[in-house]
Formats: structure tokens, C-alpha cells, sequence
């Protein structure tokens, strides 16, 4: 008797056991629901509190977008082409100027050439974008934009259209100044393209497809890209902020409003914004309009040398600690680099006191400096750094 009343006793706790875990499991849930959406109420809180600085960077893109507006101008180029035979013979296509491919897609091209110029010849109309930089009417854009042109025209953005003068160009890093007989215009600031960091956000403004104050955001992808093969000096911006077809010569924009590039190109294989665009830093492009407008052209600096990059093997050769800077290889006889004492097997460290990173940024730094004006080499040579004085030259055409 007592055996089976100890039985039922241990089955009634089992019993009450397993409802109370079963009470348990099915009740937690409820019990810890009010506490889990406090928990995710307080994040959806400081979460909206964040959305204050979304809200801030929003703002900063309207207002320079907004500043902008009044200093980037549409450009319209035409170029007039006379017929020397009108009909084409057998069907074959003429030979397209590389130039003029920026202006129409390949399909047009095609239609424009099937029917064959006639013997009054035709105009052939371009559109680019150019950013104002003086009151008095200079505007910067791109040489392939108005690059043999017998015409460009300027649209504002209020649509005033006025005729353009080519003051100069510079197909070595495809800039071009331009004059329009104006007064009282809004002038972008050319900012410090040197100051800018990979991750620095930007805006590229202009007329892609023809449409006008196009605004588009990104950030700076890289620095310094060279051996692209657009243009003989290559130092460019690199951005994701979407550049098309359009925008050629437009300004890369930073969040003070200061223009730090000029657009230049973009890396496509369907002609359209992949992320890749390039622009002209504003460094180089100020150095290339103060030329144009001081001396009618673009007199470069040239120093006499080969030059190459370092490597790691190299550098520890030389017993350098970093791969920074430029090894000479070679030096011009009777050169400015010569005449200065520059030997090869020499490393520039450093130009007027500015480091120098690479054989390309030395090329660079060197020919943006006056010709006949006096800097100061920083040499590595013997595992000792010397300094030596040099006249910098005059570069022809033909020179690196």
C-alpha cells in the first residue's frame, strides 16, 4: 500500500513537473515579448537620432549643388565639314576622325555616312559642360570638347547662350580655356586637389545626354591614376560618381563647393557610367590655365634625367627604407640634371621640399614648375641624403 502511494506520489510530481516546464516553454515567449520590443524601440530611437547625419550630408549635397548651379555651363561645338566626295565609293566608310566618336554614338555615325555628305557639306554638333571660373567670363572645359571647332557656344543655366572664344588649349592633359564676352558671372573656386583622400565625397555636375545640371554623388575611388592612356600626362582623380557621355569637362566637385577636377573620361566597354570615371586634378588644371593665359601656350619644366620607379629589391639595394620616390637611370648631357651634378643610380626624394612618389609623380611635380626657375633636389646617394641645386628647363615637345 505504501509502495503504490509513494508510485502515485512520484507521478503526481512528474506530472506537475512536466506541466510546469511545458507552462514555461509556451509562456517565456510571452513574458519576454514587451521587454524584446522595448529593446528594439530603443534602437529604432538612437537609429532615427543617426538619421540626423544622413539628413546633414543630404544637405550639404543640396546646397553645393545649389552654388554650383550658376557656374556650370552647357557647351555646344560644331565643326563644319565639307564634302570632297559626296557619295561614298563601293559603300566603304571614310575614315572617322578618333575626335568626333566623344560627339555621336557608332550608329549615328553609320546613318550620317550611308547617306553620304552632300556637296554643300554638313555641320557636325558636340556637347560638352564647362564650369565658369572668372566673373569676366573664363571657362574651363575639355580640349576634346571644342577640338577643331569652327564654332562654340555657351549655354548658362538660365539657357543665355553666348559665343565662345577658344583662348587655348592643351591636348597633353585635354584642358581648354575659353572666353565669353560677359560680366558680373558666378565663378567657381578652384580648390586644393593635393588636400582630397581616397573616400572623400564628391559631386560631378553636367550635361550627360544633353542633360543639363545633371547632379550626380560618389566618393574619391583613387588617386593619382596614370598609364591610362587618355592623354601624355596622367595624374587623375579617379571617382564612382556616375560620369557619362556629356559631362565631359565638367567639374568633380568637393562638399565646400570647390572645384578639384575637371571630368575627363570614363573607363566603359557599353559607353555608359560603370563607377570608373577620371578627372583632371584642379592642381594641374590651374598650372595649364595660368599657362595658357600668361604665355599663350604651355611652357613645361624639364630636368634631363631617365627616371623609374622603386621596388623593394631596389630600395634595399640602396638602403632606403620605402619604396618612395624616383631612381635615375639616366642623365641628358649638358641638362639642366647634368649641370646640377644628378648622377645615375641617384633617388629623388624630393622636389622644392615636396616627397616625391613615383617616377610619374616626378614627371608631374617637374613639369609644372616655370622653366629657368631655381629648386632644391633631395638625393639619395651613398646611403646619404645630399641636396643639389638645379635650373629647371625648358621641355620640347619631344622630351619626357
Amino acid at each position: 500500500m505504501k509502495a503504490m502511494q509513494r508510485s502515485l506520489l512520484i507521478l503526481l510530481v512528474l506530472v506537475l513537473g512536466i506541466g510546469i516546464g511545458i507552462g514555461v516553454t509556451t509562456t517565456l515567449p510571452k513574458l519576454s515579448s514587451p521587454r524584446a520590443h522595448a529593446v528594439e524601440k530603443a534602437e529604432a530611437s538612437a537609429s532615427f537620432a543617426k538619421l540626423k547625419e544622413a539628413d546633414d550630408l543630404s544637405i550639404s549635397f543640396k546646397h553645393v549643388a545649389r552654388a554650383l548651379r550658376p557656374s556650370v555651363v552647357t557647351i555646344r561645338s560644331v565643326r563644319k565639314i565639307r564634302a570632297e566626295n559626296p557619295v561614298r565609293p563601293n559603300g566603304a566608310r571614310p575614315e572617322i576622325p578618333g575626335e568626333f566618336r566623344r560627339f555621336f554614338e557608332d550608329d549615328t555615325l553609320d546613318k550620317f555616312f550611308d547617306r553620304g555628305v552632300p556637296q554643300g557639306g554638313l555641320q557636325q554638333q558636340g556637347m560638352g559642360t564647362g564650369v565658369i571660373v572668372s566673373e569676366d567670363g573664363y571657362v574651363l572645359t575639355n580640349n576634346h570638347v571644342v577640338r577643331g571647332a569652327d564654332e562654340v557656344e555657351v549655354i548658362l543655366s538660365t539657357n543665355r547662350k553666348l559665343k565662345a572664344q577658344i583662348v587655348g588649349t592643351d591636348k597633353a592633359t585635354d584642358v581648354a580655356v575659353l572666353k565669353v564676352a560677359a560680366k558680373g558671372l558666378a565663378a567657381a573656386r578652384l580648390g586644393n586637389s593635393e588636400n582630397m583622400e581616397v573616400g572623400d565625397w564628391v559631386l560631378a555636375i553636367g550635361s550627360p545626354f544633353g542633360l543639363d545640371q545633371t547632379v550626380t554623388a560618389g566618393i574619391v575611388s583613387a588617386k593619382g591614376r596614370a598609364n591610362v592612356g587618355i592623354t601624355d600626362y596622367e595624374d587623375f582623380i579617379q571617382t564612382d560618381a556616375a560620369i557619362n557621355p556629356g559631362n565631359s569637362g565638367g567639374p568633380l566637385v568637393n562638399l565646400k563647393g570647390e572645384v578639384i577636377g575637371i571630368n575627363t573620361a570614363i573607363a566603359s566597354r557599353s559607353g555608359g557610367s560603370t563607377g570608373v570615371g577620371f578627372a583632371i586634378p584642379s592642381d594641374m588644371v590651374r598650372r595649364v590655365m595660368e599657362s595658357i593665359l600668361d604665355n599663350g601656350r604651355v611652357d613645361r619644366g624639364w630636368l634631363g634625367v631617365g627616371i623609374q620607379d622603386l621596388d623593394e629589391d631596389l630600395a634595399r639595394s640602396f638602403g632606403l627604407k620605402s619604396t618612395r620616390g624616383a631612381l635615375v637611370g639616366g642623365v641628358f648631357p649638358n641638362g639642366p640634371a647634368a649641370k646640377a651634378g644628378l648622377k645615375p643610380g641617384d633617388v629623388l626624394l624630393k622636389v622644392a621640399g615636396r616627397e616625391v612618389r613615383d617616377a610619374n609623380h616626378l614627371r608631374h611635380m617637374v613639369a609644372g614648375i616655370a622653366p629657368n626657375k631655381k629648386v632644391r633636389l633631395d638625393v639619395f646617394r651613398a646611403k646619404k641624403t645630399i641636396q643639389l641645386e638645379v635650373t629647371i628647363g625648358l621641355r620640347d615637345v619631344d622630351q619626357l
